[in-house]
């Protein structure tokens, strides 16, 4: 059932639903139900999720030919230090989303990549993105989901601008594997120095493999350079240690490493020098 008005290509105010919505395969027919609502104006889409794979709403203030664009520059701001001139054309524009996930089985049986993919039902996906206030963000959380023979718990991954992020992930399992126990992976910009503050670590159930590392990233407009402070691994019971800091820098041209030396007592894994299209310029120490 469609219903609704058309005032003008701009104002439209209707809904949808399907009360029996059926996608057969070789073995199963699973019945579904759709209903959603939605209304635009001039400068407002809102979009209203009652029944479906997704519950919850959207809803976009602004240009409507700019949408994307305004979605896509918010995902930059997270990496770029410098978006002033960009924000100023989309100072007006704003972007919200409270979703949740309720049933993703059609979407894993119509696509066969996906077929192995379970996402837990109270999966929540929220986007706040609003150039005239500073409560901006993109936020994922999930119970469990669980891919073949792997199961994650707990996946929490929140995401501001000025590469405020934060991933994480209470456990990793597999029924043939060592469990992962706190992986997390988290970012800040440090407004003084401009440079990216970020760390990593993770634990196993045996100590077999963990670490942590923690390193500082700089910004260039045509070069990253990178330093690691510290650098903590265990591979097998047995510590791994950053002797020195050890530094670094990617380009469209090279990448290169000076004075990487990671140490276990009497043994050493040491890399220094560079690595370039030029042939000239390929020099790496192992």
């Amino acid at each position: 059932e469609l219903s609704g008005y058309l005032k003008n290509k701009n104002n439209f105010n209707g809904q949808l639903k399907v009360n029996n919505l059926e996608f057969v395969n070789q073995n199963n027919q699973t019945p579904k139900s759709l209903y959603l609502q939605i209304k635009t104006d001039d400068e407002n889409i809102d979009v209203n999720l009652k029944e479906g794979i997704i519950l919850g709403k959207i809803k976009y203030s602004g240009n409507k030919d700019d949408a994307l664009s305004y979605f896509k520059h918010f995902i930059s701001s997270v990496y770029n230090p410098n978006l002033n001139d960009a924000k100023n054309k989309f100072n007006n524009q704003s972007l919200y989303t409270d979703l949740k996930i309720q049933d993703f089985n059609l979407v894993s049986e119509l696509f066969k990549p996906l077929n192995s993919l379970v996402i837990n039902p109270r999966t929540y996906f929220n986007i706040n993105i609003n150039n005239q206030g500073s409560n901006n963000y993109i936020q994922l959380k999930s119970p469990t989901l669980k891919y073949k023979a792997f199961v994650f718990k707990n996946i929490n991954l929140n995401i501001e601008p000025d590469f405020k992020s934060n991933f994480k992930i209470e456990e990793i399992s597999h029924p043939y594997l060592n469990s992962l126990y706190d992986f997390t992976l988290n970012s800040q910009k440090n407004k003084e120095t401009g440079n990216i503050q970020s760390n990593w670590k993770q634990r196993t159930s045996d100590s077999l493999y963990s670490g942590s590392v923690n390193t500082n990233i700089y910004f260039h407009e045509d070069q990253v350079n990178f330093s690691i402070l510290n650098l903590n691994l265990l591979l097998f019971n047995k510590p791994w240690k950053l002797n020195e800091n050890s530094n670094g820098w990617y380009n469209n041209l090279s990448f290169g490493m000076n004075n990487f030396k990671l140490k276990n007592h009497d043994q050493e894994i040491y890399l220094n020098g560079i690595y370039s299209n030029h042939r000239k310029t390929r020099s790496f120490i192992f």
